[in-house]
């Protein structure tokens, strides 16, 4: 998966997610205060990159060496190749109910441990390291995911019920992100094998895609925060009156 696809995926996951976070946790009655949002937010962006763990190339798959690399090997066995069985809805919400089960089984540990990873794989994705792929830009993800996890001890004090949604709507995420590429992909496997396919992004990693995503950011962080200041929903066009 070429790097500039895998930033895309992971700045998506957090910006939607910050966007539909606060209504989602309005709708379902919880708590969600401005610092689970934001560890939230590094969930969402670990999780738009765990579709890909069924390519041996890509950034997850090379996280942790021969670990995570036999891992992807396995899964993309098990998936039946890249752009299959883990980039449908289905995955979504079985991923998202095994990571709702662990919430109740393991309950704070097994949610640290879930952040850690995923906050260590948004950030090495993000390059928010120097010496990345050095031993001392390893060092400094791990510092970084420590810090993260760390807050999420504090923070949520065994509050943890984003956790299920930030992990499967960050897979979400990335399977509509790869939607909009010429690849497309098999949207409502195993019922159907057909790719649905809306390629306004272009190849995967091609200039059209990284114009088309930027563009698309930087409207959406205009929209989003003129919304804000204006104090309407940014989902609605309250805030042009």
């Amino acid at each position: 998966m070429p790097v500039c696809m895998g930033r895309t995926h992971a700045v998506m996951g957090a910006a939607l997610w910050l966007a539909a976070a606060p209504s989602l946790a309005d709708r379902l009655g919880q708590e969600l205060s401005g610092g689970s949002l934001a560890l939230s937010a590094f969930a969402a962006s670990g999780a738009a990159l765990l579709p890909d763990l069924d390519h041996p190339r890509a950034t997850l798959a090379r996280t942790l060496g021969p670990v995570t690399g036999n891992l992807a090997r396995a899964v993309a066995a098990l998936a039946g190749g890249h752009r299959k069985g883990t980039h449908c809805l289905m995955a979504c919400v079985a991923v998202g109910a095994v990571t709702g089960l662990l919430r109740v089984k393991t309950g704070t540990v097994g949610m640290v441990a879930i952040l850690f990873v995923l906050a260590y794989v948004a950030m090495l994705t993000l390059g928010l390291a120097a010496w990345k792929g050095r031993p001392a830009g390893d060092v400094i993800l791990v510092a970084q995911a420590t810090v993260v996890t760390g807050a999420g001890g504090f923070v949520c004090r065994g509050d943890w019920w984003w956790m299920t949604w930030a992990v499967g709507g960050g897979m979400l995420i990335h399977i509509l992100g790869d939607m909009c590429t010429l690849g497309g992909v098999p949207l409502f496997l195993p019922f159907s094998r057909r790719r649905i396919c809306l390629p306004v992004m272009g190849r995967t990693g091609s200039v059209p895609e990284s114009v088309v995503a930027a563009t698309g950011f930087a409207a959406f962080g205009v929209w989003v925060t003129c919304a804000t200041v204006a104090g309407s929903p940014w989902w609605t066009l309250a805030w042009l009156n």
